[in-house]
């Protein structure tokens, strides 16, 4: 992902349910991500991603370059 850009990230559930999914960053300086699931990449280096949904979660490593 470069530096300055934004993505949005997406899942699906495949069942009905009204919990929320959350989003989390590993490193707030590299990359933000709010809860709907865009990332804005702020700074170069790596991050990782995690989407949590009850006791589950999907961790994505993000590579931020200039």
């Amino acid at each position: 992902m470069k530096k300055g850009t934004s993505s949005k990230l997406g899942a699906v559930i495949t069942e009905d349910t009204d919990i929320p999914i959350t989003f989390e960053s590993s490193n707030p300086s590299i990359a933000t991500v709010n809860q709907k699931g865009i990332v804005n990449a702020i700074n170069k280096g790596m991050v990782t991603i995690t989407l949590k949904l009850n006791d589950s979660s999907l961790k994505i490593k993000i590579r931020v370059i200039d």
